[in-house]
């Protein structure tokens, strides 16, 4: 058969397509960088779930200072009033005393851990230094809270996360 000035010669190498040396590295580049993004995402949620607990802990304690400054002050009648909402009791000053508060992740709490307990608050109301009760002087307060909480937790439990701050009130 003749050829023609034309015709197109169509070698080899000249054909379209990839190699299969070519498609096996283009796979292991792209199970490489697949295999490194799964990798991450455990680290994403535990970064997630420890900023969603930082955020709640914020709202726990913005709440327990508001209800300890918001607590009636103390008179004869009742010289250790308890805060509103919580009812965490106030010492009169030179007392020290602590108290416990446990919350779950539906907002409700509890004198006492129950079954859906995820936070710990614990509240120590520290010496302020008076040498008697009519003193006027803040009262110095420690809370620190403590999550997630173990079964039968105590103030001496080890948790994952724990936060802390230290407030003054002015009961005078």
């Amino acid at each position: 058969m003749p050829t023609s000035p034309f015709t197109l010669k169509i070698s080899r190498r000249s054909r379209a397509g990839f190699s299969l040396t070519e498609v096996a590295v283009a796979l292991a580049i792209a199970s490489f960088c697949l295999t490194s993004i799964v990798g991450m995402i455990p680290v994403g949620l535990l970064a997630n779930q420890a900023a969603s607990g930082q955020t709640v802990t914020n709202g726990i304690v913005s709440s327990v200072v508001a209800d300890l400054r918001g607590a009636p002050l103390p008179t004869t009648a009742t010289p250790t009033p308890t805060s509103l909402q919580y009812s965490i009791p106030i010492p009169a000053n030179s007392k020290t005393s602590t108290s416990s508060l446990f919350f779950a992740t539906d907002g409700s709490f509890s004198s006492t851990q129950q079954k859906n307990s995820v936070y710990m608050v614990v509240v120590s109301f520290l010496n302020n230094g008076a040498t008697a009760t009519t003193d006027k002087t803040s009262t110095f307060a420690n809370i620190s809270i403590n999550w997630p909480i173990p079964p039968a937790a105590t103030t001496a439990s080890k948790c994952a996360n724990s936060y802390q701050t230290f407030i003054a009130l002015d009961r005078s």
